[in-house]
Parts: C-alpha cells; sequence; structure tokens
C-alpha cells in the first residue's frame, strides 16, 4: 500500500504550486512557459485519473462499429492502444474514400471520444460551450 498523496494529488498540487506561487514570482518572459507547464501537469492529472476507461470505449465502439469482438482474450493479444490505432486507421481510410459519409454512428463514434478527450484536456471548454 502507498502512502498518500498518490500520483495524482501530486501533480494536482504541483499545478496549483506553480500557478499559485512561482507564477507571480517569475519575471513576464517566463510565464508563458509555465502555463504550458501548468497545462500538462493538468492534463496528464485528468488522464491518470480516467485511467483506461475512454480509450476502452473508444475501442469498443470501433470493435463493434467493425463487426469484431473485444472479448477478454482479444484484449489481452492487443493493447487497447494497438486497437485504437488500427480500428481509427481503418475508419480515417474509409472517411477519406467517402465510404462513410453521413452515417450517425461514425458521428457518434467520433464524437463521444472527442468529448472525452476533451474532459481531460480542456473541461472548462466543455463547460463554456455546453457541449456534454
Amino acid at each position: 500500500m502507498r502512502d498518500g498523496p498518490d500520483g495524482t494529488d501530486l501533480l494536482r498540487h504541483a499545478r496549483a504550486l506553480l500557478l499559485g506561487a512561482l507564477l507571480p514570482a517569475l519575471p513576464e518572459d517566463l510565464r508563458h512557459q509555465a502555463r504550458l507547464i501548468a497545462k500538462a501537469l493538468g492534463i496528464a492529472a485528468a488522464e491518470q485519473t480516467a485511467g483506461t476507461g475512454p480509450l476502452e470505449a473508444e475501442a469498443d465502439a470501433l470493435a463493434e462499429l467493425y463487426g469484431e469482438a473485444r472479448t477478454p482474450a482479444a484484449r489481452e493479444a492487443e493493447a487497447v492502444e494497438e486497437t485504437l490505432l488500427r480500428l481509427n486507421w481503418r475508419l480515417a481510410s474509409e472517411i477519406r474514400g467517402a465510404k462513410r459519409d453521413g452515417e450517425a454512428q461514425i458521428y457518434a463514434i467520433v464524437r463521444a471520444a472527442m468529448l472525452a478527450r476533451l474532459r481531460e484536456v480542456n473541461p472548462k471548454l466543455l463547460e463554456e460551450e455546453n457541449l456534454d
């Protein structure tokens, strides 16, 4: 068992310290870089919190689209990142070839994947634009 705080908490504390205490003390020419670092820390914490859930959901949706079963054995044989890469390449090729124009299922899969990514990288945008 690990003592707290966990990695996600450490990332959030580091980000808060950077923005709250260090950023105001930095010269103006370094503040942009500090904000970029803070953004990266926030994304890392959000990704760590989400785990592989969003990746698994996207892989499952694409596998269903192509009639592939993501059984436990299939999941063991191919990592979720590999599945996504393979199926996204296939989908991109079909979209470029105009084979998937206007399909509601494609729109739903891509929209869900983009919303999941926005939850990690820019949750404020989801709130501001009421996209969720």
